[in-house]
Order: structure tokens, then sequence, then C-alpha cells
């Protein structure tokens, strides 16, 4: 029985090149050999390649205008001499008067960071003796530092405890550690004392550089033989009488030698418990844990997921870890060696996830804006936990299911606010609807912003209301009862395309110069808002939602969608 894993929705966007996903030269993306500032050009522009022979008089001039870019930003742009044979070419930006940037003299990709101000443009000059061609290029909008701006604005996964979780279990603050919860270095764990009568003999240092499984990435305690006669053990959780007793950790065997790694009772080697042997990648059950939940899985970069109910006994009892802690043994200084982290007990049949919050918290932005919306009238859900004794947290296609009339997520505010240049939106959703349109609402903001939902005009269509103009696909993609992965990317002034499971379905002119400021909240399940009609709530599933200030290519949403179909038995 092991972890069942799924791939996340990255919270991270990819980087979006405002010049086009191409990155070629030619007429269609703004690019001409009549593009030129004031001087004879010389540029050839064939197959999305500019080459330029050498034979100039004078500097001549390549560039782009300045209708993709928001003045005053910061872009990195960035390009490659494909081949070179002599001169100097420079790329910048440029304000009509002057040009400074990134002088480029041999074969190889170049960047340059700049700053839009006034009625800029991309230049790009070759001296009279620049004999070369150039492909590949990109602006891509960043700090002004040159760091990537994500266009990302809103990131919602049910599989990812971060962002939502059934339940939960000892837990804690995960982002800083905490001496004395995430460090086991001292004799306190959490509210538990270590147990005393029997102190250990493990050897316990923390390492705060270590990669770890956890959502928060670093720290561990490292623990060891210390070579001192006695009990070796990490001993917080304890109890009394049988039943369900969880014990759950991340192991990472430092030494080659652990083949006794036991959860149980301390001093205990028949009532309940495991035995992990990390060497041969085997665990075996103890006593009154024989049935019982155990999981011992074996994960990246070393590291084990390792759960156990240790079942309990009448009577009091100390809960513990560790080698061969059972019983009292000398051993010898630096051996059974490995690093620990996540170390929790419930009193539970399966283990929890080990996170800083619950279903409590609401659906959890994960993107870094602070986007977090709040829960009403408590959509069901697939939890994010253990569940039916044969899968472990967590489950892969986690998700909230709404009921069509009174369920929905409210962010407190309209998070996408303007957008007066393009957007994507993307949901991983399984509507109940399997006839009709009732409009199953996804996300929103009903006034003056942005509707996406299903079954609009037609069973199955898929919507993007912009404000001013209703864009839907042809029905009969969207199917009820099975997961479909609904995608719209738009450009002011530009197109529309909905994409079905990573397929282009609709592909519309867009009128609209920008989405306004809705006054109303955005919510999911919905069409946002304060508008409270149940026949445009979603009734059905949705396991993810992501909206972002830029638009996807086909390429990348077709990636999108194949790294993550697997998920939802695609």
């Amino acid at each position: 029985m092991g972890v069942r894993s799924g791939p996340r929705i990255p919270t991270r966007g990819p980087e979006f090149n405002v010049l086009g996903a191409a990155g070629e030269f030619d007429s269609t993306t703004g690019w001409a050999a009549t593009n030129t500032l004031g001087s004879s050009n010389s540029w050839g522009i064939s197959g999305g390649v500019a080459s330029i022979n050498g034979t100039q008089s004078s500097t001549t001039h390549l560039y782009r205008s300045s209708s993709p870019f928001i003045e005053n930003s910061y872009y990195k742009i960035t390009l490659t001499i494909t081949a070179y044979t002599a001169g100097t070419l420079n790329i910048s930006f440029h304000t009509g008067s002057a040009a400074s940037g990134t002088n480029m003299t041999a074969v190889g990709t170049y960047s340059f960071v700049g700053q839009c101000t006034g009625n800029n443009a991309i230049y790009i000059a070759a001296d009279a003796s620049f004999n070369g061609s150039i492909d590949n290029y990109s602006a891509v909008k960043v700090e002004s530092d040159g760091s990537y701006i994500s266009p990302l604005i809103l990131c919602l996964d049910a599989f990812n405890i971060k962002s939502y979780a059934g339940e939960v279990g000892t837990d804690v603050n995960l982002n800083t550690p905490v001496a004395g919860v995430h460090d086991y270095t001292g004799t306190t764990y959490a509210s538990s004392n270590e147990w005393a009568s029997d102190a250990t003999k493990l050897t316990k240092t923390y390492d705060a550089t270590i990669r770890t499984p956890l959502d928060d990435g670093y720290g561990a305690t490292i623990i060891s033989e210390s070579g001192n006669a006695g009990y070796h053990h990490l001993s917080h959780m304890g109890g009394s009488g049988s039943g369900n007793h969880m014990i759950s950790f991340y192991f990472k065997p430092i030494t080659n030698d652990i083949t006794d790694f036991r959860a149980g009772m301390l001093g205990d080697g028949s009532n309940g418990g495991c035995i992990f042997n990390f060497v041969a990648g085997t665990v075996t059950a103890v006593g009154g844990s024989s049935g019982k939940v155990i999981v011992f899985e074996k994960l990246s970069n070393g590291w084990w997921f390792c759960a156990c109910d240790i079942n309990g006994r009448v009577g009091g009892w100390v809960g513990s870890i560790g080698p061969s802690m059972h019983t009292s043994y000398t051993g010898t200084a630096g051996n059974k060696k490995g690093y620990i982290c996540g170390l929790q007990y419930s009193n539970k049949s399966y283990p929890t996830a080990y996170g800083d919050r619950s279903a409590t918290d609401g659906w959890r932005d994960i993107s870094g804006n602070g986007n977090h919306g709040t829960i009403t009238n408590t959509p069901g859900t697939r939890a994010t936990h253990f569940g039916n004794f044969n899968i472990m947290l967590p489950i892969e296609n986690a998700y909230l299911d709404f009921d069509g009339t009174g369920d929905y997520v409210d962010f407190g505010s309209a998070i996408m606010g303007e957008v007066n240049s393009a957007a994507t939106f993307c949901a991983w959703v399984s509507p109940s609807t399997t006839s009709g349109n009732p409009q199953d609402g996804i996300i929103g903001e009903y006034v003056n912003g942005f509707i996406f939902s299903t079954s609009v005009s037609a069973y199955g269509d898929i919507k993007l209301y912009d404000g001013t103009t209703n864009h839907i696909s042809s029905g009969g993609f969207v199917l009820g009862n099975v997961w479909n992965h609904c995608v719209i990317t738009w450009q002011a002034s530009g197109r529309c395309r909905i994409y079905h499971n990573g397929q282009e379905v609709h592909n519309a002119a867009v009128s609209a110069t920008s989405f306004g400021n809705s006054p109303t909240n955005t919510r999911i399940g919905s069409i946002g808002g304060d508008y409270g009609s149940s026949s445009y709530m979603m009734n059905g599933k949705i396991a993810t939602v992501q909206l972002y200030k830029a638009k996807l290519t086909a390429v990348q949403v077709k990636d999108m969608y194949n790294s993550q179909k697997s998920r939802f038995g695609l």
C-alpha cells in the first residue's frame, strides 16, 4: 500500500513572450523589411529569420512597434544570433534619438533588461559591417532587476494540501522551523514531552538546509546511535488503550544499516507497531497492527513516507519511533543515521496531511498573491486524506463538489481587476449536468467583469463573457460526470480561443478593449458577485482553477492538459 501521487498544478506561470509565442521575424508579428527608423534598410526577412549581409552604407535598423508594451514597465529582451561573420549588433529599447542595450559580436543568445518609456520600440541596430542572421526573439515582463513577474494571479488546487485539505494532523506553522516542533533535538515536541524515564540515547542535530518532501521544502533532524546503552527513540506521542493510533513521518537514511526502524510503543515488541527495513524496502506488522493501515512508500531523493496504526494496548503506553526502540541496547556512534521530519500522531485509522491548515480555512490561493476564497454552504468534497483503507493522501483527483443551489467560494473582492491586455482562464470540472443548458458557473464577476461557465446555449458548451460579448463554443464538449479541462484565452481587440482537453474548439474576434473593474466579488461555483440565481450555479465538481493576466499559447494549453490528465484518469 503506498502513496498515490498525481501532477500538481504549477504555482508559477510560464514566461510569456509579449511579442508572440513563435519568436520568429515576419510581417504578421510586426516585423518587416520596411520597418526602419530613418535609415536605408538592408535587412531581409525569410522563414522567420532576419538576415543582413554586411554591405550596408551605415548603421541599419530593424524594430518592432511599442504596441505590446506597457509604459514604464520593464522587459527582458532576448534574441539569438544564429549565424555571424563580422560586425556588431545592438539590441535595446529606442526612444527615437538614442539606443543603449547589449552589443553582440558572435553566435549566441543575448539578453537586455530595459524600461519602456514614452513611445518605445524594440530596436535592433546593425553597424555597416554586420553580417549575420537573428532568430528566436522574446520580450518578457520583469522587475527592474530582471527577475520574472508571474502573470498567474490565482491558483487553486484541491489536490495540494496547501490549497485545500479535508483535515490535517497535529500540525504547525511550517514556514519557519520552530524548536521543539520541527526540530526534534530537544526534549519537548509540539505539545508533548519526550519520555524521560528512559531518556533517549539517540544523537540529534538539526539541518536547516536539507530539502524535504514537505511543501515548505527544507529542514530535518538528523538522528543516529550515540554509542551509549539504553533506548533509542523519539517519543512525543503517547496514550492509553487499544484502538486507532496512527504515527506517520518522513525519513531519509544516511547510512545503509537501518533494517529495524520501528513505530510502536516504547519497550514493547509484541503488542503493536511495525518494523521498517530501509535496506530491503520492506515493512513488517507487529501484533495488533496486523490488518491495520501501514504505509511504506519510497519517494524521490532518498526519502520515504512511513505510517503505521500502532493499535495501542490496555493501560498506559508511550508511542515512539526509532531504531530497535522496543528494547534497550548499546549502539555504535554514528550508525543507523538518517533525516526525519513531518513526525505526527493522531487517534485515527489513517494518516492525515502534515500541513498548517484545514478545510475551514477555505480554498487557499497558492500563486503567492493571497487571493484566498471563503467556502460558503460547505460544498461536498473528496477530501485530501486517506480514505477507505486503500489510498493515501493526497487523492489524485481531489475536488470540491457544488450542489447547484447555494454552494460557492467567495473571494471578498473582484480579484481579476481591470484587464486591458490579455487573460487566460483554466479549470478542471466535472458537471453533474447531463442534459439541457443550466449554465454551470465555474468562476466569475457578474457586473462589468467576466463569466466562465459551461452549458449555456447548449449542453456541453463553454462560455466566456468579457463584459461586451458572449464567446461560446459549440455544444457537446463538456460532458457530465467526467473530468474536462476547460481553458479560455482572451486578447483585447484580438482573439478569444476556447480549448477542451487541449484541443481548440472556438476561435473568434474580440471587440472589447478591456474587462472593467467589477463591483461584485469573484466567486467559484457561480457566475460571480452577488448574483444568487441558482440557475447559474455549478452543479458538479471543480478540482482546480487558474487565472492569468496573460494569454497562453495553444502549445502551452496542450502541454498543461497532457501534464495533468493522468490525475483525472484521462
